[in-house]
């Protein structure tokens, strides 16, 4: 099932925050979706993908940074 059949957007800015993350490249989308979708730990999200815990804690703040990156340009336009 599609994710954003998954979980529904309430509003447009839920939306949008979807989209974007589904235009991450899968090994950060992997990570945010685990993390804040999903409610696992690095710990656990780490067993899960079969990566160092430390591995997923820089997944997840790169995934982060992009995130903003990404939504900041878009506020400029």
């Amino acid at each position: 099932m599609p994710l954003l059949e998954s979980y529904p957007a309430q509003t447009e800015e839920q939306k949008y925050l979807m989209e974007t993350i589904l235009s991450l490249p899968a090994k950060y989308r992997i990570v945010i979706h685990l993390f804040y979708y999903e409610g696992y730990t690095t710990k656990e999200i780490a067993e899960i993908t079969e990566q160092k815990e430390s591995t997923v804690r820089s997944l997840l703040t790169r995934a982060r940074q992009k995130l903003k990156s990404f939504i900041e340009e878009e506020l400029l336009l």
